[in-house]
């Protein structure tokens, strides 16, 4: 069963997403309001604050002409962000794109094989002050995880990067209340798999660090990825077990190194 919860969605969405669930995954959806123990999915809202009620699909993010999404916000992203790493965030656009596609009369994917929220979906993050290597570590980071890295600033910027309290982009960030953040914040992100919450690395005095231990409970998150990769190994060992022709061995070799590559891509992120 998926016992989903969702959060920065309006209440006709809320209404139309459980509609959507029922549809494309009957008898297999639990709704619940709050982030009981037992949800397995989160469903996040991540239009602009622009256009938050619709129900389009989304296809390229205008980030230079969109304010920013709201669900980095949200206490119940935060939460799970924080404690909760077992739980699959994905965005309430990519439902719509699944159902879409079930009109159309084309199969669809097991709710918890949809693709997940990206790191940095839909941000736009501006840096200051930074020399060139941390520059492009920062931008590949960002990039490669669903933002956008940009060494302008304007209104709709989601956060400011730097280690310096200085500078014009920093004055206009302090003026638009644009939160200011230590390199950190992109780099421990990436190794939660989640955007974790900027109040913990608020540049508080130049080239300060976020406080790491305070954002994510570490311990858990290692105890999690430990058993999500033993599971694999387990699941692929079965797969390989079942198999008795050579042409399904072949398969399930194949198989094995393609979930070896993606546990090797995440602990290298």
């Amino acid at each position: 069963m998926y016992n989903i919860t969702s959060t920065s969605l309006t209440a006709s969405q809320r209404s139309n997403l459980t509609k959507i669930l029922n549809k494309l995954y009957p008898k297999q959806i639990n709704y619940f309001d709050d982030l009981i123990q037992d949800i397995n999915i989160l469903i996040i809202n991540t239009n602009s604050e622009d256009n938050l009620n619709s129900d389009e699909i989304i296809g390229k993010f205008e980030y230079e002409k969109l304010s920013p999404p709201v669900y980095p916000q949200s206490k119940k992203f935060q939460y799970v962000i924080k404690y909760r790493p077992e739980i699959l965030i994905i965005s309430y656009n990519s439902i719509l794109i699944e159902y879409n596609s079930w009109i159309n009369g084309e199969s669809i994917k097991p709710l918890n094989e949809l693709p997940i929220l990206k790191i940095f979906e839909n941000l736009l993050i501006s840096i200051s002050r930074l020399n060139e290597n941390l520059t492009m570590i920062l931008r590949d980071l960002v990039e490669s995880h669903g933002g956008k890295l940009s060494t302008s600033l304007n209104s709709n910027t989601f956060a400011l990067i730097t280690n310096l309290q200085k500078g014009k982009r920093y004055e206009m960030s302090i003026k638009w209340e644009i939160p200011v953040v230590s390199p950190d914040w992109v780099i421990d992100s990436v190794e939660r798999e989640g955007l974790l919450f900027f109040n913990y690395y608020r540049l508080v005095r130049e080239n300060g660090k976020g406080f790491k231990d305070d954002a994510c409970d570490w311990s858990a998150l290692r105890e999690f990825k430990k058993k999500r990769s033993e599971d694999q190994k387990v699941a692929n060992a079965l797969k390989k077990r079942k198999l008795s022709d050579p042409e399904d061995e072949e398969e399930a070799a194949n198989d094995e190194r393609d979930d070896e590559n993606k546990e090797q891509e995440r602990n290298n992120k």
